[in-house]
């Protein structure tokens, strides 16, 4: 068992997510910064806190993870809701340490071979099998792939990717 001077609350797992096992881990509003999270948490469990690993973890809008655990078959699936999820502190500042040197393109302006600037990165879907940019335009939103075929390069001092989107790709979302 870590002693609770070794970790620190991250949040809340609020519920369960999706049909794979997966739970919605709410951030602590001080961790919301974070990208990613560590390869192995700690949830409190009838007062112990009990070591999990992550074997995915990806965000979720602002301020919350949907995470898969080790060892979370339905059984314990139940038993985690409304439990609170510690984070060692030593993994902690690592975490916070990459949220803070990572380029985060939110914000940054994508603009197309073909199209022309096309929106802004809103956030990244960080998915294990394939990370997406969620791009806004004219109020609609446009999943575009985080591939080297498709990002060709990314200026961060003007804060602008530069894609070549596979045909289609652009009119689907625009013009459906």
């Amino acid at each position: 068992m870590i002693p609770r001077d070794q970790a620190v609350e991250a949040g809340t797992i609020t519920r369960k997510w999706g049909f794979e096992g997966e739970v919605l881990l709410k951030s602590a509003e001080e961790f919301a910064h974070l990208k990613k999270l560590p390869e192995s948490v700690f949830v409190e469990i009838q007062g112990r806190l009990v070591p999990f690993l992550v074997l995915s973890a990806r965000r979720q809008g602002a301020g919350a993870f949907v995470v898969l655990l080790a060892d979370s078959a339905p059984p314990v699936l139940e038993r985690l809701l409304q439990a609170t999820v510690w984070l060692l502190r030593k993994d902690l500042a690592a975490a916070k340490k990459a949220a803070y040197t990572a380029e985060d393109p939110e914000g940054y302006e994508v603009v197309d071979k073909t199209h022309g600037t096309i929106g802004t990165v809103k956030e990244v879907w960080s998915r294990e099998e394939q990370p997406l940019l969620v791009v806004t335009s004219h109020g609609k939103e446009i999943l575009i792939p985080m591939d080297p075929g498709i990002i060709r390069r990314t200026d961060h001092k003007k804060r602008r990717i530069h894609i070549e989107a596979p045909e289609g790709l652009i009119d689907m979302y625009l013009n459906p």
